[in-house]
C-alpha cells in the first residue's frame, strides 16, 4: 500500500506517514490536514476487509461470513463502518 501513497514496498504505511507529515510540515503556509496523508495502517486494514466482504456480497460468496468480522459494526440495526482501531497508551 505504500508504494500508492510514493514510498518503497519495504516502508509501513506508519513510517510514510510520518515522513510525509514532516516534510509537509517544513514546507506548509498553513495547517497541514489529514487528508492529504496516507490512510492509517488501521483503517487500511478495515477498508480492505470491507472491500473484500462487498465482493464476496456481489458474488454471492459470503456464506456464513460474519460482517462484524469484515470491517462493520451494528449501531443502532445499520451497519457502519469500523473507521480504525484506538491505539492503546501504555
Amino acid at each position: 500500500m505504500a508504494v500508492l501513497f510514493g514510498g518503497k514496498s519495504t516502508d509501513s504505511l506508519a513510517s510514510l506517514r510520518y515522513n510525509l507529515f514532516s516534510k509537509k510540515i517544513v514546507t506548509a503556509k498553513s495547517f497541514v490536514t489529514p487528508e492529504r496523508l496516507p490512510p492509517t495502517e488501521s483503517s487500511t486494514k478495515y477498508h480492505c476487509q470491507r472491500v473484500y466482504f462487498q465482493i464476496m456480497v456481489w458474488t454471492g460468496k459470503e456464506g456464513d461470513m460474519n460482517t462484524d468480522d469484515w470491517g462493520w459494526k451494528l449501531v443502532d440495526n445499520r451497519f457502519l463502518p469500523v473507521m480504525l482501531q484506538k491505539a492503546s497508551c501504555r
